[in-house]
């Protein structure tokens, strides 16, 4: 479970103190990586540990020499999951090299580390809470130097022609800071477009997260806002607050400014995967009246929904589309058929679709697979998900 929980974290590349456009990966090395991690979550579903090992290994291997926010990340994760692996195997040694390569590429997400029983009993617990005691304390000595974090705003391809969606050097940017367009924003939005807000999942990275919206973006012809999550355990990773109040604050504040600067209240759906989905769902139920429709991308909810929430939401419209893997961890998939069955009880539309072949990710065609039901999570048409089978599997 923890290491599938773990897939829902990818790479970030350092912003710089004040922010600029950044440059995205180039797109075969994005899709390079997250095919291996692909891989690497698919051989773990099938119980082939060795496969899973090989494959975060090739993650290292491609990162080798690149000491760029992003590389760093992918390697630390990669290392984690070596570890992970190597302690299924009972290899000690090899547990023990990685977990510290991968603390010494900044994957300090300390906690998931350490509530990985298996690998606490192979390496040992001593040595283990020892080691990740200093690192704690070494991020905490760190954080104040971490290069600030900005949200992101993905604009559809139509608007990247104007200057706004300019980088320094004159060439058309898709990505943009949110705090740097305050004053234009308006200017070039006269055509009321939905907005995406995307919530990334837990121990991630959110620019990596953004990049699997580029596409959606265009093809929707909708703006995607993709904030940093309000948890910060290095400066490449992200999660989102287990107190819901903190994170309602900080998602509503940001949808007050984008409606403030682009001048018009537009329609809002909240997507998330994983821990972000937890949480985008807990924001589509508390402002129905705001958030048209949720999209949940190999989520969980960590509570039940109660009868007179749904009843609320239902009567306020709000759609809720949801999608998992055919090797989801378990305890994940179950909190999402009981909020499908609460949802439907309650006469709130909620669309359920098994992914074949997907592990713990953001599935690579994800932008046909809103496609398909946008029409239907806008309430403007029906759904193309089957009541019965999906993808070939049993729903």
């Amino acid at each position: 479970m923890v290491f599938l929980l773990l897939l829902a974290s990818l790479a970030m590349p350092v912003l710089p103190s004040n922010p600029v456009d950044p440059t995205p990966p180039a797109p075969r090395r994005f899709q390079e990586l997250s095919r291996l991690l692909h891989e690497a979550g698919v051989a773990y579903g099938h119980h082939d540990v060795r496969g899973a090992r090989t494959s975060f290994q090739e993650i290292v291997t491609y990162c080798n020499g690149q000491n760029t926010g992003m590389s760093r990340w992918y390697s630390g994760f990669a290392e984690y999951g070596i570890a992970s692996t190597s302690a299924r195997l009972a290899d000690t040694a090899q547990a023990r090299v990685a977990i510290l390569a991968s603390l010494q590429s900044d994957y300090w997400s300390t906690d998931v580390i350490s509530s990985d029983e298996v690998l606490r009993h192979v390496v040992g617990v001593r040595w283990l809470d020892s080691l990740t005691t200093c690192y704690e304390t070494l991020r905490q000595l760190s954080a104040s130097s971490w290069p600030r974090q900005a949200p992101f705003l993905y604009l559809p391809h139509c608007l990247v022609k104007d200057s706004l969606s300019l980088n320094p050097v004159g060439k058309p940017r898709r990505m943009i800071s949110f705090d740097s367009i305050t004053p234009r924003l308006h200017d070039s939005m006269a055509v009321h477009r939905p907005l995406i807000l995307a919530l990334h999942g837990g121990n991630a990275s959110y620019l990596e997260f953004a990049l699997h919206w580029r596409a959606v973006a265009d093809s929707l012809n909708v703006a995607v806002l993709i904030p940093p999550g309000c948890i910060r355990y290095s400066a490449n990773d992200n999660s989102w607050d287990d107190i819901y109040n903190v994170c309602d604050g900080y998602l509503t504040s940001l949808l007050d400014r984008y409606t403030e600067q682009c001048g018009y209240t537009p329609e809002v759906y909240v997507a998330g995967f994983s821990q972000g989905a937890n949480t985008a769902i807990k924001y589509g139920f508390v402002h129905s009246d705001r958030v048209r429709g949720v999209i949940a991308v190999a989520g969980l909810l960590d509570q039940p929904l109660l009868p007179e929430m749904v009843a609320n939401s239902a009567g306020s419209g709000l759609r809720i589309y949801a999608m998992s893997g055919e090797y989801e961890t378990p305890g994940f998939l179950q909190t999402m058929k009981q909020a499908e069955k609460a949802c439907k009880s309650g006469n709130l539309p909620f669309e359920f679709e098994m992914v074949p072949g997907m592990s713990h990710e953001v599935p690579t065609d994800l932008v046909n697979r809103l496609g398909k039901e946008w029409a239907w999570l806008s309430g403007a048409g029906s759904s193309s998900v089957s009541s019965t089978t999906i993808g070939g599997a049993i729903k």
